[in-house]
């Protein structure tokens, strides 16, 4: 099978959920098929990890960058704001140029002998739509946008931010929809952001989860981290504004009604890209912000808890799936959950009040063993949520759109 996979360019940081789909879906793929990897953004127009950038050569059969477009004009701007089409439509800022990039899509697919079209995420899905007269086009959002931009609506945030969040909204709403409607297939990795979707357009939505690598998250392969008191641990790409926003808040509000119940207990706050937000946390006693480590596991390993009271976001937390692999005891939000539907109580406390949250880790960390609860959490990751079972999905979906879709030749 030849697949086209199209995105804006790829991820900033090695430590991004994007990321992780990206190596663990489509490096897999590429192994028993031919992935052909279009950037539709120039070269150091954005900031790529270049870990990533040595990996996709080696990965992909081959790395393309499309031709440079223009730059849209101040009428085109204002179009997007008058139609109320996001910055990323093509037919608004490219009107004039929509059959050239048509024509060279073509052409590459032609040339590389595409079978299919995968767009990676909302931005690239005007690329599909180009395309999807000719070819069978998947988009894989991931996380759906407009899902995130209502939690966001309802956190709190000043009036600019929410007006600004607002257009943000009626620019995008209608526009997810219709690239829902063009697409054979439109992919998310939980069912929460599927669930709007799927009343319309049926089986043409899937929920197809992200996995987990339950040999490397095993916490027999690593030695704990020894801090030389005990703390709670919360994971995660600290650029992103959900964990950012949780990182803060159990600081702020959790960490010090935990130290008046256990006086040496901490918190580490354990990923890449902390902003400067984050941190600023370092200040608040008992708080450890490690920023970029080599390895997480010794810091999950050594954890009583890992703790993840998120209040915004959507899709599945790979951060709670890790975790569980790695046996730690969860306490978490019903948001943070969401993403996971069939997980138990017998795997995770779920609190969302402050009060019980604090209450759900003091009755882990103040445990003398949590053996059991570790156990439980793991079998559960292995039987449903390996990245194995997830390429069973992505492959049957592939298989299926290529045996009843058309291609140009047809």
């Amino acid at each position: 099978m030849n697949i086209l996979l199209v995105d804006s360019c790829l991820p900033s940081s090695t430590f991004s959920g994007k990321t992780v789909r990206l190596k663990n879906i489509y490096g897999r793929l590429a192994v028993d098929s031919k992935v052909v990897f279009l950037k539709t953004q120039q070269d150091g127009a954005c900031h790529e990890a270049e870990e990533l950038s040595t990996w996709s050569k080696k990965t992909f059969a081959k790395c393309i960058t499309l031709s440079r477009l223009p730059q849209a004009g101040d009428w085109e701007k204002i179009k997007t704001l008058m139609t109320l089409k996001p910055w990323y439509d093509l037919e608004t800022k490219y009107e004039n140029y929509l059959s050239t990039i048509k024509k060279e899509l073509v052409d590459l697919c032609r040339d590389h002998e595409i079978d299919v079209v995968i767009t990676f995420d909302n931005e690239t899905a005007p690329f599909g739509k180009l395309l999807s007269t000719n070819y069978p086009w998947i988009q894989d959002l991931g996380d759906s946008m407009i899902l995130q931009i209502e939690r966001r609506l309802r956190s709190k945030m000043g009036w600019k931010e929410k007006a600004r969040a607002l257009c943000r909204l009626l620019r995008e709403k209608s526009y997810e929809e219709e690239m829902a409607k063009k697409a054979k297939k439109t992919i998310f990795v939980a069912d929460d952001d599927a669930r709007q979707y799927r009343e319309k357009f049926g089986s043409r939505i899937l929920t197809i989860p992200n996995g987990v690598n339950y040999e490397y998250f095993d916490s027999k392969a690593v030695s704990p981290f020894i801090l030389g008191e005990p703390y709670i641990v919360f994971t995660g790409h600290m650029k992103f504004s959900p964990n950012q926003d949780a990182a803060c808040y159990l600081a702020k509000e959790i960490l010090p009604i935990l130290r008046q119940s256990v006086s040496n207990l901490n918190l580490m706050i354990v990923g890449a890209d902390p902003s400067d937000e984050v941190l600023k946390l370092r200040s608040i006693p008992g708080v450890t912000v490690t920023g970029c480590v080599p390895d997480i596991r010794p810091y999950l390993v050594g954890a009583k808890v890992f703790a993840c009271p998120m209040r915004i976001g959507t899709g599945i937390k790979n951060k709670i799936l890790e975790a569980m692999s790695m046996e730690l005891p969860i306490v978490a939000s019903s948001l943070a959950i969401r993403g996971i539907p069939d997980i138990s109580s017998a795997c995770v406390t779920v609190a969302d009040k402050k009060a019980d949250f604090i209450g759900a880790v003091l009755k882990v960390v103040n445990k003398k063993s949590s053996s059991s609860f570790g156990q439980a959490n793991r079998k559960f990751v292995i039987d449903r949520y390996s990245w194995e079972k997830t390429i069973e999905r992505y492959n049957k979906c592939l298989k299926q759109i290529v045996t009843n879709g058309h291609t140009i030749s047809d």
